[in-house]
């Protein structure tokens, strides 16, 4: 009879690389600041096709937990995953849409504003939410219409984002468009948001 140690198969260099790329996502979380450090140094040296296929498979099937890590890992991933996470964009599934529009808001790739402003209109407001945070790291014209909209979403959170996001583009439009919100605004922390961003952006603009 054989013995278990002659019927065990060597594992395969994707294995290793696989099982490598998921002990380094873990590691992006960690509490330890000096492990993230090394974590993210280590993603950076590592094959960034092979890397970004393997996040994306990993997105669809970790749970929550596992998304967020993967989410950082596509983020470290650079350029290289945008043209993937922009087709992610358009997936079926609302948390695929979610974790693609907050990987690019951490790429700040300019070839994401665009998309992230028609999910701004997205039937999920999950999606919504995170195309407009994607978006306080762009402070782009482009997305100032769909954000004064998004003042008046049935969701307070999202109304709070759009908030923020109107904040860093700072025109004479956006300073507007907050003032009239918050005059009608009844959610006190909604409230709170819109005018501190209204502050910001008005200031911004030397107008207060």
């Amino acid at each position: 009879m054989k013995d278990d140690i002659s019927e065990k198969k060597t594992p395969s260099r994707h294995t290793f690389e696989r099982e490598g790329i998921q002990g380094l996502c873990e590691a992006i979380a960690d509490e330890d600041p000096r492990v993230r450090t090394m974590a993210g140094i280590l993603l950076e040296r590592t094959d960034k096709t092979y890397l970004v296929e393997h996040l994306i498979r990993a997105l669809r099937a970790g749970d929550k937990a596992e998304r967020e890590r993967v989410s950082r890992g596509l983020a470290l991933a650079g350029k290289v995953a945008v043209a993937p996470l922009l087709e992610l964009l358009d997936d079926d599934s609302w948390v695929m849409r979610y974790r693609a529009a907050e990987a690019l808001g951490r790429i700040r790739d300019t070839r994401a504003v665009l998309p992230l402003i028609a999910r701004l209109t997205d039937e999920k407001d999950h999606v919504r939410y995170m195309a407009a945070k994607a978006l306080c790291r762009f402070a782009d014209g482009h997305a100032e219409g769909a954000l004064i909209v998004l003042l008046e979403d049935p969701n307070v959170y999202v109304r709070r984002m759009a908030a923020r996001a109107l904040s860093g583009i700072a025109s004479d439009s956006a300073c507007r468009a907050l003032a009239s919100a918050l005059s009608r605004e009844i959610d006190p922390d909604v409230s709170t948001a819109i005018n501190d961003a209204y502050e910001k952006a008005c200031s911004a603009r030397k107008l207060l």
